[in-house]
């Protein structure tokens, strides 16, 4: 039943990473997702690329703990402690059909984890979905410039209801590059960075 009801937001995962790889002139892409949870919707991502001649490599960044008070705004404090229950363990076999040397796993907090990670030099395709809008911000400011022209970033939290922090954050994150955020039907946020941003 979830896989079912999450089936649009994963169809729009897969119009992501195949718009991500096809804007690509270079056999090497690279993915990053912040916020993975279970490793469900990166898996969808990666699976994309089995249709292209190129390899992909992945960096993911998860806390794999409970949401904390400090990293919430006012408005998103009823978060506080939810994810508890997730292990990165269970990520990694859940992750287990993707080549060990094309995943990177990087287990901590934003954006505290960014000083210590293993982080790419450049990105093809940025998936954020963090549940609050300060990380999503601070996610945004870190890839952003490594973002290649033609990257796709795709948030999963941005126009669905209970996420209005989000969104008003993105749009003033974009408005502030002169970048469009497409409004998807699911509520996940569409950029494609062209050259001139």
């Amino acid at each position: 039943d979830t896989l079912k009801d999450l089936r649009w937001r994963h169809y729009f995962v897969l119009v992501a990473a195949h718009t991500a790889i096809r804007n690509t002139t270079s056999a090497k892409v690279v993915f990053v997702e912040c916020g993975v949870c279970d490793g469900l919707t990166i898996l969808y991502a990666v699976k994309a690329s089995s249709d292209y001649d190129v390899d992909v490599k992945t960096y993911l960044y998860d806390s794999w703990g409970e949401m904390k008070d400090e990293h919430l705004l006012d408005s998103e404090k009823d978060s506080k402690g939810k994810y508890s229950y997730l292990d990165i363990n269970t990520t990694m076999r859940n992750l287990k059909s993707i080549d060990d040397n094309n995943l990177v796993f990087n287990k901590g907090y934003i954006p505290d984890i960014f000083d210590k990670a293993n982080n790419p030099e450049n990105l093809n395709f940025l998936h954020i979905d963090l549940n609050s809008a300060r990380p999503t911000i601070q996610a945004l400011d870190y890839f952003w410039e490594d973002l290649v022209c033609g990257g796709v970033v795709l948030f999963d939290d941005y126009a669905y209801p209970g996420y209005e922090s989000t969104k008003s954050a993105v749009d003033e994150w974009a408005n502030s590059r002169l970048v469009s955020v497409i409004q998807l039907p699911t509520g996940q946020g569409l950029i494609i960075k062209d050259a001139r941003r």
